[in-house]
């Protein structure tokens, strides 16, 4: 989302559409190489260059069909994904969220913004609980439910440290903007420290 607001200015241009593409191509590939190439990392880049690429193209593009062939791409690639947790979580994960999340938002429709952020998070933590129950018991031998009290705090904090982090790395150490930055990151961190040790 931060290399897509950060290219958006050149959708003026016709080729800019394209420059975009390959810059956010770059940006995700990069994030998942320096990440170190996770199951789960490799399944949301691999979504997400099929999920840009049709939109690219101009083409309709479908969720399920982008998970899908995300899995079969990977596993043709490298077939032991298919044993690796991380890979048969991830996948599980999605697919719950793209089966039950759309059902319940339409059983139930909040208006109000925030609210609404508050509800959405909810229903991602509980649909990805559900889909990923039976691998969490095979695996582990426990269900967690602390995501219900979790979710929303650490979905907040995640989604202020990551685009404060990356933009703290782009500005030279010595301008203040850095320093405000660095305060905010390391607040956020402490934050979600503090919080996954407290529920842990």
């Amino acid at each position: 989302q931060l290399l897509s607001f950060a290219c958006y200015g050149l959708l003026r241009w016709e080729w800019g559409r394209w420059v975009r593409y390959l810059v956010m191509m770059v940006g995700i590939w990069s994030f998942a190489f320096v990440s170190g190439m996770a199951a789960s990392t490799v399944r949301a880049v691999a979504m997400s260059t099929l999920f840009l690429t049709g939109k690219q193209l101009r083409k309709q593009v479908d969720s399920f069909n982008s998970l899908f062939c995300a899995a079969f791409l990977m596993l043709a690639y490298d077939p032991s994904y298919l044993l690796d947790v991380g890979f048969q979580l991830s996948y599980m994960a999605v697919f719950a969220i793209l089966l039950i999340v759309p059902r319940l938002q339409r059983w139930r429709k909040v208006r109000h913004p925030l609210l609404r952020r508050a509800w959405n998070c909810l229903l991602v933590s509980l649909a990805a609980q559900v889909g990923t129950a039976g691998l969490c018991w095979w695996y582990f031998r426990q269900l967690p439910f602390w995501f219900l009290v979790t979710a929303l705090p650490v979905s907040l904090l995640v989604t202020l440290l990551i685009p404060a982090a990356l933009l703290w790395l782009l500005f030279p150490m010595d301008w203040g903007v850095a320093s405000l930055l660095q305060t905010m990151v390391e607040g956020c961190a402490r934050a979600l420290i503090r919080l996954s040790v407290l529920f842990s």
